[in-house]
């Protein structure tokens, strides 16, 4: 069975570390099975860095999505067998 690892990587402002990332990730293609630059990751970054932006939205997110964490691990442990 093949494994698989997601990487993402900030790209770097200096031209020295973009060409070593460059290099890196050419390395890598032959065992790439996708790549994206329009993921969700990707688009909340520019959200959040965008000058209008309020940070009390990312903080709200942040909170509602570990309330979500916290429901899906209760629900796991309602639904282990009892024995």
């Amino acid at each position: 069975m093949d494994r698989y690892t997601t990487l993402v990587i900030r790209m770097p402002e200096d031209e020295a570390s973009l060409k070593k990332v460059k290099l890196l990730t050419d390395a890598l293609m032959p065992f790439a099975t996708g790549i994206s630059t329009e993921d969700e990751m990707t688009i909340l970054e520019k959200i959040e860095g965008h000058d209008n932006f309020d940070p009390n939205i990312a903080k709200d997110a942040r909170k509602q999505t570990l309330a979500l964490h916290k429901q899906l691990e209760n629900n796991k442990q309602d639904n282990k067998p009892r024995t």
